[in-house]
């Protein structure tokens, strides 16, 4: 069968626009496609053969609170952990 693997399985980022790089390691022939549960979590180009890159942007945490998205591929899942946007005081 086809398998294709994220590694590491968890990042975590600022609360800034950001994007990050996922390893993806599957077979030559093999084909594969990335979904992210989260809108703010995009995966750029979500589908690929082989090993490869995934690069996934992230929209800016504009909000109090960490924030968590999951992207998959097949059944292997990278977790990304957004912090709050820092509080400001005036």
């Amino acid at each position: 069968p086809c398998t294709a693997t994220l590694t590491p399985g968890n990042y975590t980022a600022t609360s800034g626009a950001s994007s990050i790089t996922v390893p993806v390691t599957a077979a030559g022939d093999c084909r594969w496609l990335a979904f992210s549960d989260s809108s703010w979590a995009v995966p750029v180009t979500p589908t690929t053969g082989g090993n490869a890159s995934l690069v996934i942007n992230l929209e800016a945490n504009l909000t109090s609170a960490a924030r968590t998205a999951r992207i998959s591929i097949g059944g292997s899942t990278v977790t990304i952990t957004q912090e709050a946007q820092p509080c400001t005081f005036t």
